[in-house]
């Protein structure tokens, strides 16, 4: 069907999960004929991106009102201003359970597309209706052109790195990479964990690092980046990095780690949730976790939700292969690499939202 257009509000701006994701969306949409005007729910004009940032504010009588947003967010007033309209809620969610508001938000829109079947099963069996999965798409054009390593700690050219990018919250286990790291690695090793975090106020870091250190007794290297990086300064630490890190409790998609299972970057990471989708238990480190209940806090959080404890030995365990076999594990996520680029690209991911409109309409 011809002539489908698509009014998308999002975040686009900036190195979040959902800006990330979205303006990978809006370049798989475009790719595949879908007309767009985008709203940036950030009301910024400053977008990275030459695509997103023509198409924002553009003028036109949308088919759909697409929302790729916490659904609280924006859904609810879209409802209200557009009750005749198709309005879409793009979203994700990390646990087994939905937060209760959202059920009842959901309910008012024409259809959910999720990222990964951890979240089509969650969400589908939440909201008693089908929900469409939608996954990301990856193309190298969507990186920074070039890389700014001005942020970067000073590295050996031989210095094996392991890296991760998060909000530092109980969601990611910052704690338990440093505990993992620092057990694998006493010191004499030229290896180093660079942690690209925010949202640290209120925690001392340094200090629980310490308590860790002490516990462990290992001198092992760990940087800190507790700032707000542009997008060439991230792309310049994942082209350094050697290993992703992700022990995760729970993720619908997760972009840093996608991005870098993309890129064939040896991979260790908590094998649940969201991620499922695209690690490959044969040739990436899934590490294995048992069932807890969520005593993270926050708006949508609560204690009926599970998410994962992963296996700090075993993930210690599988970074130490990492590093004393790097050969061979990186030819193994290199393969796996491709075939994910293969498998994601704008052009599949576009047609797959192109046939999901074309019958909604």
């Amino acid at each position: 069907m011809a002539g489908i257009k698509v009014a998308y509000y999002g975040i686009f701006s900036g190195t979040s999960g959902y800006a990330t994701g979205a303006r990978a969306y809006v370049h798989a949409l475009h790719e595949a004929g879908i007309e767009l005007s985008l709203v940036d729910l950030t009301f910024t004009e400053e977008v990275e991106n030459d695509l997103v940032a023509g198409l924002l504010r553009r003028k036109m009588v949308p088919d759909f009102h697409l929302v790729h947003a916490y659904p609280p967010m924006a859904v609810d007033p879209l409802a209200l201003y557009f009750p005749s309209s198709k309005v879409i809620s793009v979203t994700v969610w990390e646990t087994d359970v939905l937060p209760a508001r959202w059920r009842e938000t959901l309910g008012q829109v024409s259809d959910v597309w999720v990222p990964s079947e951890f979240n089509r099963v969650v969400f589908e069996r939440e909201l008693h209706r089908p929900v469409f999965r939608w996954p990301r798409p990856f193309d190298s054009r969507l990186n920074a052109a070039e890389a700014d390593d001005s942020r970067l700690p000073t590295l050996g050219s031989g210095t094996y790195v392991f890296f991760s990018t998060f909000a530092w919250q109980d969601r990611k286990c910052p704690l338990g990479i440093v505990e993992a790291f620092l057990k694998a690695f006493r010191g004499s090793e030229d290896v180093a964990l660079v942690l690209k975090t925010n949202g640290t106020r209120g925690v001392d870091v340094p200090a629980r690092i310490a308590d860790v250190r002490a516990l462990t007794g290992s001198s092992a290297r760990i940087e800190v980046m507790d700032e707000t990086w542009t997008l060439a300064q991230m792309e310049a630490l994942s082209r350094r990095g050697d290993c992703y890190v992700s022990l995760h409790r729970g993720e619908g998609w997760c972009n840093p780690l996608f991005d870098a299972a993309c890129r064939g970057k040896a991979i260790v990471a908590t094998g649940c949730s969201g991620p499922a989708d695209f690690l490959d238990p044969d040739d990436h480190f899934l590490v294995r976790f048992t069932e807890v209940s969520v005593e993270q806090d926050g708006p949508f959080f609560d204690r009926r939700m599970r998410w994962a404890q992963p296996d700090i030995e075993q993930a210690a365990e599988f970074m130490r292969i990492a590093f004393e076999n790097r050969e061979s594990t990186n030819e193994r996520a290199a393969a796996v690499g491709r075939r994910l680029r293969e498998r994601h690209t704008l052009s599949s991911i576009g047609r797959l939202a192109r046939e999901r409109l074309s019958a909604l309409m």
